[in-house]
């Protein structure tokens, strides 16, 4: 194909929701949220995936969010696209498993990247990290440790699966 051989994907599109109550929620705003989480993973393994049929092997890691598993409020269209990466992945493990394709996802909790930093007041930030068993937000190399072993031949056997790096925030919960 156009990019040649690809025997790992993964699939890490994501824009920053839209915090809001949900009777501000706009068309827009739903529209974009969907289409970037679940349009981008969408086509791109639609672009890959033959490739992958045809040599019988491969690897796709979809990033969705532990807002996918729990949700937040103020955050519908997010919650509502991280879920939906979530089945995406469960479908996509059965649907492609005849050809020895992995398909799992990677759920980060807290990680403190270029979008929270952003958005959130360091006050903001300090009690997000608090919340958090660790007392501390993850770091992207942490997120990134779950990846590289969910494309590595150790996870040869694993499809369908949901690693959620958190620090314990999944324990206690919101």
């Amino acid at each position: 194909g156009a990019f040649g051989k690809i025997d790992v994907l993964v699939n890490n599109a994501g824009v920053s929701s839209d915090r809001c109550p949900l009777e501000e929620v706009t068309p827009e705003m739903f529209h974009r949220s969907m289409y970037v989480h679940l349009g981008g993973a969408i086509f791109t393994t639609q672009a890959v995936i033959p490739g992958m049929k045809a040599r019988g092997y491969g690897k796709i890691v979809n990033i969705s969010s532990i807002q996918g598993m729990v949700g937040h409020a103020n955050g519908a269209t997010y919650n509502a696209a991280k879920g939906g990466v979530l089945a995406l992945t469960k479908g996509w493990a059965r649907e492609f498993s005849e050809w020895k394709i992995c398909v799992n996802a990677v759920a980060p909790g807290h990680c403190l990247t270029p979008m929270p930093m952003a958005r959130d007041t360091p006050e903001v930030l300090a009690k997000k990290a608090e919340s958090v068993p660790f007392k501390r937000y993850g770091q992207p190399e942490e997120m990134g440790y779950a990846i590289a072993y969910l494309c590595s031949p150790e996870a040869d056997f694993v499809t369908g699966q949901v690693i959620s790096p958190n620090g314990g925030y999944l324990m206690v919960g919101y």
